[in-house]
């Protein structure tokens, strides 16, 4: 069984196209937290990206 948003991006139609862009902000969500926990941007930088990745999602 794959995680949720991978099979997502793997079915057909609305659903792939949901799952893939899923997949696109959950990549840049993380790419974010590494930042932040390498001490390349500091926590209010992190919640405000986390914030405009919600209003897009």
């Amino acid at each position: 069984m794959k995680p949720g948003h991978t099979a997502i991006a793997e079915r057909r139609g609305a659903s792939a196209e949901i799952g893939a862009e899923l997949l696109r902000l959950q990549q840049q969500l993380f790419a974010q937290w590494h930042r932040w926990k390498e001490v390349v941007i500091d926590l209010l930088a992190l919640q405000q990206t986390c914030g405009l990745l919600r209003l897009i999602f």
